[in-house]
């Protein structure tokens, strides 16, 4: 009776030892930043592991419905935001896949124009930067490698151009200076030589000022057409 009582009584002091040596080690993963393999989540601290949007220390986490932290990119209520590698949600520039992308200061991503400084920008309904010669809703711009648009003279591949300070290329008569005349053909390619518009043939000089056109007698002579 006694070994068997002595055995019993040595059974539980074990059982006391392990629960106390378990114990710091569950009590540890209660609240905050946990590891599970490759994937980190968050206890809260009633326990439950952080599920969709979360702030912590000041920045936004996503965690998917099985409560692990989500990086690339996302979408919630049929917006989408990046999350950088570290878990927190981007804001400002980011580079994916090869594209430039834009990221509002809630971490939606952006999309059409933007203007950020002095610098227009256009982004593509995926969000995509545009760069060089595109056509949007119609019109022709020019975007340089950093996605800016262009204004004023460009020389994009030895052709000389003009786009409007909203960075439409200009097409037609130009006179941005007085007493000066440039003209700018359907393609947007500054005209130099001598070129017919509307059956009137006219000449140009190489930097792509009006000389004159084959009806010119001289000063005052002539009729230039200014549209």
């Amino acid at each position: 009776m006694k070994k068997r009582l002595a055995k019993v009584i040595s059974v539980m002091l074990i059982s006391i030892l392990l629960i106390g040596l378990v114990t710091p080690i569950a009590s540890a993963a209660t609240q905050g930043w946990n590891r599970s393999g490759n994937e980190w989540y968050y206890r809260l601290a009633n326990g439950q592991r952080a599920v969709g949007w979360k702030q912590f220390d000041g920045v936004w986490y996503y965690f998917n419905p099985n409560g692990y932290m989500v990086t690339g990119w996302v979408q919630t209520s049929g917006v989408w935001y990046f999350m950088r590698p570290n878990g927190a949600m981007a804001t400002g520039w980011v580079s994916s896949g090869g594209n430039w992308y834009y990221m509002r200061s809630n971490g939606a991503m952006a999309t059409g124009w933007i203007t950020l400084g002095a610098y227009s920008y256009y982004l593509t309904a995926n969000g995509a930067m545009l760069t060089g010669w595109q056509n949007v809703m119609g019109t022709s711009y020019y975007f340089r490698s950093s996605g800016a648009v262009a204004t004023g003279w460009q020389n994009i591949g030895g052709n000389w151009y003009y786009f409007r300070s909203d960075g439409r290329m200009f097409t037609g008569w130009l006179n941005p200076y007085q007493g000066t005349y440039y003209y700018l053909q359907s393609n947007g390619v500054m005209a130099t030589g001598f070129v017919r518009i509307n059956g009137v043939q006219h000449e140009f000089r190489a930097d792509g000022v009006w000389v004159g056109d084959e009806n010119w007698t001289g000063s005052g002579g002539g009729i230039l057409p200014i549209s």
